[in-house]
């Protein structure tokens, strides 16, 4: 259930979706995991092209705004 409302609210598509959430109420943060799905296809982010296969990947993360008083954190893997 909360990965479907995360994926909603932050407008995760397939092949893209949730792969994990983490919170930690001591620390005050919230993790969410994106994954995308093995075979997925994706549009150029350049030229808009779709249906390109996916020939690399890196490790990112980023602070998203707050959900409500929790820093919050975005992570692909």
């Amino acid at each position: 259930m909360e990965k479907e409302l995360f994926g909603t609210v932050l407008g995760i598509t397939e092949p893209m979706y949730i792969d994990e959430i983490v919170f930690d109420g001591a620390e005050g943060e919230l993790h969410i995991h994106i994954n995308f799905r093995r075979g997925g296809k994706f549009a150029c982010s350049e030229c808009g092209t779709e249906g390109l296969p996916v020939y690399d990947t890196a490790d990112k993360a980023w602070r998203h705004l707050s959900f409500f008083q929790y820093k919050t954190y975005g992570t692909t893997d």
